[in-house]
């Protein structure tokens, strides 16, 4: 059980810091394979969320829009800092029957709206968000004006309307290019993790065999 030298003690040692050298090693090693799964996993995830939501973006219909009615909402004072518009919109659907869609806009900065003005839509085929109980209720806003109350809904941060299918054509190509951006982003990163996740590994066994190769006890 002696080394070249006879010197048991040496040996033993040497194994010893082997062992130590391996058992750390193969603990990175894991802990650097567990990091790169999680993230290949967390970027598969989201780049999933992110394309089906692009997908509920395909098909969506133009339309041209005109605002019957425009009010400033009543807020709580911690939220007066923002503008809050309540838009009653009316819009030709793709059988030209006359819609109204009844849309909470939230801005940081004031916003121009006029009775009257033009406003492009989109319009889905699918709810984007699960309509509300009274979204499709006729009596309200049924004369173009805007009832006492509506909702504020949003999708991925962007106005929709209550029946959760109507979006302004501006917010429309905002979070359209904002998807495609943050998919192109997440293939970009999946890339890196991999890369990362190997090259980490491949130094890691790299070093541990040099230093089982340098036995200070020679």
């Amino acid at each position: 059980m002696a080394n070249g030298n006879g010197d048991p003690v040496g040996f033993l040692m040497s194994m010893i810091f082997r062992m130590l050298v391996l058992t750390v090693a193969v603990t990175l090693i894991i802990s650097a394979c567990v990091t790169a799964i999680g993230g290949v996993v967390s970027n598969f995830s989201e780049r999933k969320k992110r394309r089906e939501a692009l997908r509920k973006t395909t098909g969506a219909v133009p339309a041209e829009g005109f605002l019957a009615d425009v009010r400033m909402a009543d807020v709580p004072e911690r939220s007066q800092k923002q503008f809050h518009y309540k838009l009653s919109v009316h819009y030709r659907d793709t059988s030209n029957t006359v819609r109204r869609a009844l849309i909470g806009v939230v801005s940081k900065y004031p916003i121009a709206f006029q009775e009257g003005q033009s406003i492009p839509l989109r319009i889905f085929r699918q709810p984007l968000l699960q309509p509300l109980s009274d979204a499709y209720d006729p009596s309200r806003g049924a004369d173009g004006r805007l009832p006492s109350v509506i909702a504020f809904r949003s999708w991925l941060g962007r106005p929709v309307d209550e029946t959760g299918t109507v979006m302004r054509e501006e917010d429309f190509v905002s979070v359209t290019m904002d998807l495609q951006q943050k998919i192109e982003r997440s293939r970009k990163a999946l890339l890196i993790w991999i890369i990362a996740g190997v090259i980490g590994n491949l130094l890691t066994i790299r070093m541990a065999l040099l230093m089982i190769g340098a036995d200070p006890y020679a």
